[in-house]
């Protein structure tokens, strides 16, 4: 059987030195919160508590930080609307799964055109993820401000991911704190009850740290109200190397890790054993033109430390960029800095891969950059299974008794195995003459292409009459309590 390849970026000694670091810094930095229930639940656990004014600092003893950590269990679940978009973790095949860019206000279409992102879009990119082997969750865009309220974003593109979406895995962020709830009694109302959901979690969310070990609110209601249900929850920290964190890709990994873990421990003392993992997604400031990046080469270094770190140090699950591009749009430049950060990410043993079919740093989503990127998933999954060295790969005999000016095209060996060779569906794998012949379309042509066959297809997925009308008293609900408005539900099934 073939062994996955993995890449070690740090030595044993190196990851040691990390980790007594880490350590350190939960137990002497610790994290700053202010959130009544989250710090009600850390009391009860026995974390010191430093209160102050407006918040409290939590630290946790290195004793305790390896109680919390044993608790976080290393199997389970993040279910797809259908059985068969079913996330089971560890990976069945040691290799990753993937999710799309989530967040991006902006839009490149599939005919060029740059704009903003509309509520047809968020519906799109649901049926989209749908018809992508690769890409195993679906995320959300965020709509243009003043089409529906800013404050209710993250419900009504639920409710649109959840009418468009059929079978794979919701990655949700509540962007503000009073958004969580009606997420999870959008989930519980699909699921068909509280117990279903927990069993057969269809949506997820993330907890994460912008600020120094500061968690905000809006990340404190998110961890709390999913850890009470037991459900996974991603845990996080956003990092700029130059600006937050220190610039190196050692720094960054050492403060990224201890802030991320600092939200580990805090799931399980609000509920032991909720499933978590770790998310520490790197960028870098560019000292000379002041713009953030993603794709050069110290963030790859960087999200391979961490990655070895959280595997190897912790024993964890770790989620991290795969996809994305400083490219403000699809192109040569997109596609070299995708198959860097996939092909690196990948050998690094990361559970998960992030961002796929975003350009522009996190700001801009575009369709054929995703479908390209789904392909580009493909044939890095390949180079991760490695390869079966035996004797029937070998084929030792029919090498040993090939004659003089014979083919091994109608050898045994042959039809036993030519199956196995990866065929991609976009890049090319036929004769000048057969390309020439098809239009000689290049990359970009032939995605553009392929995303006009899945838009054939596209159309509302209603959801059964008592579901959508549970979810359409939600979404009143929300956008009546938060935003003091009301909703037109007629505009969600518009096309663009």
């Amino acid at each position: 059987m073939a062994k996955p390849l993995t890449v070690r970026i740090a030595s044993e000694n190196e990851i040691e030195l990390l980790k007594k670091h880490v350590s350190h810094l939960m137990a002497k930095r610790g994290i700053k919160v202010s959130h009544p229930e989250l710090l009600g639940y850390v009391k009860k656990a026995g974390a010191e508590v430093d209160e102050r004014q407006n918040a409290s600092y939590i630290r946790f003893p290195a004793e305790m930080q390896k109680e919390l950590i044993g608790q976080i269990p290393g199997e389970f679940l993040l279910a797809g609307r259908e059985q068969e978009g079913d996330i089971v973790l560890p990976h069945r095949e040691n290799l990753f799964y993937t999710r799309p860019v989530m967040g991006s206000l902006f839009i490149t279409t599939e005919t060029g055109e740059e704009r903003l992102v509309n509520i047809g879009d968020v519906a799109e990119y649901a049926q989209l993820v749908d018809q992508l082997d690769h890409i195993n969750m679906y995320c959300s865009l965020t709509y243009a401000l003043g089409e529906f309220p800013p404050t209710t974003t993250d419900v009504n593109c639920l409710f649109q991911n959840l009418s468009n979406n059929r079978k794979k895995h919701g990655y949700i962020q509540p962007y503000e704190a009073g958004n969580a709830r009606y997420i999870i009694e959008m989930a519980v109302a699909v699921s068909g009850g509280v117990e279903n959901y927990t069993k057969r979690p269809i949506i997820t969310s993330f907890s994460t740290i912008t600020e120094p070990f500061m968690l905000k609110d809006m990340d404190a209601e998110s961890l709390v109200r999913y850890s009470e249900l037991g459900v996974p929850i991603s845990c996080g920290s956003l990092c700029t190397a130059g600006a937050n964190v220190p610039i190196t890709p050692a720094g960054t990994a050492l403060m990224g890790a201890s802030q991320a873990l600092c939200i580990a421990l805090l799931t399980q003392c609000v509920n032991p054993g909720t499933p978590c993992y770790i998310s520490v997604q790197p960028l870098m400031l560019d000292m000379m033109s002041t713009y953030t990046l993603q794709s050069n080469p110290g963030t790859n270094h960087t999200r391979m430390l961490i990655a070895q770190l959280i595997r190897e140090g912790y024993g964890l699950h770790y989620n991290v960029t795969g996809g994305g591009s400083d490219s403000f749009k699809p192109g040569m430049e997109s596609v070299a800095n995708i198959v860097m950060a996939t092909m690196s990410s990948s050998l690094s043993g990361a559970t998960f891969l992030a961002n796929h079919g975003m350009v522009q740093t996190f700001k801009r989503f575009s369709p054929l950059q995703l479908i390209i990127d789904n392909e580009i998933i493909g044939m890095v999954k390949e180079l991760r299974k490695g390869l079966e060295i035996d004797e029937e790969s070998l084929d030792y005999e029919e090498i040993l008794t090939i004659g003089e000016g014979e083919s091994f095209i109608d050898k045994e060996h042959n039809l036993r195995h030519y199956r196995e060779v990866y065929r991609p569906q976009l890049f090319n794998s036929v004769s000048r003459e057969q390309w020439e012949a098809a239009g000689a379309k290049g990359l970009p042509e032939r995605a553009r292409d392929l995303y006009s066959d899945f838009k054939k297809g596209f159309e509302p997925r209603m959801l059964p009459d008592d579901i959508r009308k549970e979810l359409e008293r939600i979404v009143t609900r929300a956008n009546r309590d938060l935003a003091g408005e009301s909703i037109d539900f007629s505009r969600f099934y518009r096309r663009r």
